[in-house]
Parts: structure tokens; C-alpha cells; sequence
């Protein structure tokens, strides 16, 4: 598996990604190296309430050769979440994060007409679909 970027927020020292919610810990370990995870755990206790963006690979409860690659503070951290939260509640729980030469969004488009609710794109949100009627 290569290495992706995960955005998440730091709630109660765990790293808990968006929009899943998935709680994750960090590791600076490689997956395939032959030591436990915990010897390169990062400390996320400086991160408390900030939206991160971490670069690395995916496992279970981790994320290997975890590098902290962009963050943004409290602030954005909970309007991000915010967005992502209406976009849950407006569209059934289907909002998903992409990233893509180094762009990152944030979209719900679970319409029937393909087109996307709320979308995130480099921080600024805009409406996707027409006004209802």
C-alpha cells in the first residue's frame, strides 16, 4: 500500500480522521520493520484541537512512517468539522476526503444526479448544488 495523506483532528490525544472517525495512532515505525509500533509513537499531545494532515500508511489502529505534513489550529480544525458534520446530517453519512496534487477536499456526493452537497477545497467551502426550490 503506498503512502496516502489522512486529514483528522486531535481529540483527547488520539488522531481522529475525518469525515470516518476513525481513532488512529501515529507511529514514525515503518509497517514491515520488526518492532512495535509504540517505539516511534508520535506524541499528539502538542496537537490537541488541530485539524492535521498526515502523511503515511494505514493500518488497523495506526498510521506507519506517520509524518505530520501540513496543520492548521483550533479555529479551522472545528470549522472543518462543522462542514463535515452538515454535510453528514444533510447527506446520510457518505462525505469523504480526497487529496490530490497536494489539494485537499472535502465532499459529500452521494445525489441521485451525481452532484456534490458540500465541497472543501483548500479550506474554502462553496455550495454545489442549485438552490432548492
Amino acid at each position: 500500500m503506498d503512502e496516502q495523506i489522512t486529514i483528522g483532528i486531535v481529540k483527547e490525544g488520539r488522531f481522529v480522521t475525518l469525515p470516518a472517525r476513525q481513532k488512529l495512532r501515529l507511529t514514525r515505525i515503518a509497517m514491515q520493520a520488526a518492532m512495535s509500533p509504540t517505539a516511534g509513537e508520535v506524541d499528539l499531545k502538542p496537537f490537541e484541537g488541530s485539524l492535521l494532515a498526515v502523511e503515511g500508511r494505514g493500518g488497523d489502529e495506526w498510521i506507519y512512517s506517520a509524518n505530520v505534513v501540513e496543520r492548521a489550529g483550533k479555529t479551522i480544525a472545528a470549522a472543518v468539522a462543522e462542514i463535515v458534520e452538515r454535510a453528514r446530517e444533510a447527506e446520510g453519512d457518505d462525505a469523504h476526503v480526497t487529496s490530490a496534487n497536494g489539494k485537499k477536499r472535502v465532499e459529500d456526493n452521494d445525489a441521485a444526479d451525481g452532484t456534490p452537497g458540500v465541497v472543501i477545497e483548500e479550506g474554502l467551502p462553496t455550495e454545489g448544488r442549485p438552490a432548492a426550490e
